[in-house]
């Protein structure tokens, strides 16, 4: 009798497998982690079965084989905690829907992996991770009730759709979509605890984003790239955004911001369509860079009280109102006429049909220019 017949034989006869896949690669070297005991693998070619969570295979040839998991001397499928599949030549269906008790998931870089089947229910899973795969059509994670801290599927360029759950974790701090095809709308509103990163940038066909209510902190909040049209709603964002980047997005007419004190340190929306007015006042602190050039139909953008420095505002090529350009030259006068320059700045408000400074806004220019030449900082205002 073979060594896999014989063995479970021994503990009942359940020949049923945990999970079974299919792996075309040479090296094949899987990590798992269970609560108790010691996993049974079927590798699908003439070796002996293997006792182990954590090994390495060496195939003699490249063709398909599939790989069986039995429960071994664990409880079974809800004694698996961590799957770690990383570049293990995947091919086709992941099928993990009885694996109720994971707590890290990583797939990544198994470049014919088509679909996930994941769990109707979860426990805690702080790390689920299938970038780089070839991911096809929707991956459903609405079950996975318990997930928190790190979701990465970018750069699966088939990818259309992510179905999320419905959480209020409190440290869900990265989600990481970009370089996929996401398409339509991506809702977010279950994930109310979002906040950290969150990068969807590179997906041309992603035209919404319906965003939760979150009071965490976002780090980096990354879109550019995308086909976001109409109107951004970040309203909804109110523990504020560090780094806000949606630049090129073609048709994006307009972006709602939330009421926040906390720092937004770079924020770039050039290259889109933004049209009448670009309300900034409720970043009570944005600071440092401002980018929202080659926004042709742009007339006014309304910034809060200054109370930072900054380094940069490029928007020419825009179609600025005199009465926006004095509005902003005026606030960087009434804030370093307080604060003495400690950095160089440079303002380009010039281009497209952008419309001069009045008599007023000359007049900031020349006395913002005293302020440099006096702290011995550059300074460089560009209007028409």
């Amino acid at each position: 009798m073979n060594q896999h017949k014989f063995y479970w034989s021994l503990v009942g006869g359940m020949l049923l497998p945990i999970i079974q896949f299919q792996t075309d690669t040479s090296l094949f070297d899987p990590t798992f982690q269970t609560s108790a005991g010691v996993l049974n693998w079927n590798l699908g070619d003439a070796s002996d079965n293997v006792n182990a969570n954590d090994f390495s295979h060496l195939y003699p040839t490249l063709d398909l084989k599939t790989v069986k998991v039995y429960k071994g001397t664990t409880s079974g499928s809800n004694a698996i905690t961590s799957v770690d599949l990383y570049q293990d030549g995947i091919v086709g269906t992941l099928d993990i829907s009885s694996l109720n008790s994971l707590t890290t998931f990583y797939v990544h870089y198994n470049s014919s992996l088509n679909t996930i089947i994941n769990p109707c229910t979860s426990s805690n899973i702080s790390r689920y991770v299938v970038s780089y795969c070839d991911l096809i059509g929707t991956l459903d994670i609405s079950g996975l009730t318990g997930m928190y801290s790190n979701f990465v599927a970018s750069s699966n360029p088939k990818l259309n759709y992510i179905l999320n759950p419905n959480i209020n974790a409190s440290t869900f701090m990265d989600y990481q979509a970009y370089s996929c095809g996401l398409m339509g709308t991506l809702d977010l509103r279950g994930l109310t605890g979002l906040g950290g990163s969150i990068q969807l940038y590179s997906n041309p066909s992603l035209n919404t984003i319906l965003n939760s209510d979150s009071s965490k902190y976002y780090t980096t909040y990354d879109v550019n790239g995308c086909g976001l049209t109409g109107i951004l709603d970040i309203s909804s964002l109110i523990g504020g955004i560090g780094t806000f980047t949606y630049n090129t997005n073609a048709s994006l007419n307009n972006v709602l911001h939330p009421i926040c004190s906390s720092g937004t340190s770079l924020y770039q929306g050039h290259n889109c369509d933004l049209t009448g007015t670009l309300d900034l006042s409720p970043m009570s602190n944005i600071s440092s860079a401002i980018y929202l050039y080659n926004n042709p139909k742009l007339q006014n953008v309304i910034f809060p009280t200054i109370n930072k420095s900054f380094l940069i505002i490029q928007m020419q090529d825009c179609s600025l109102t005199t009465t926006c350009i004095d509005n902003i030259l005026g606030k960087l006068d009434d804030w370093y006429t307080s604060n003495s320059p400690t950095t160089d700045l440079a303002v380009n408000l010039s281009g497209g049909s952008s419309d001069k400074p009045s008599v007023d806004g000359s007049t900031h220019i020349a006395h913002l220019q005293t302020i440099f030449s006096g702290a011995g900082k550059p300074l460089t205002i560009t209007v028409n």
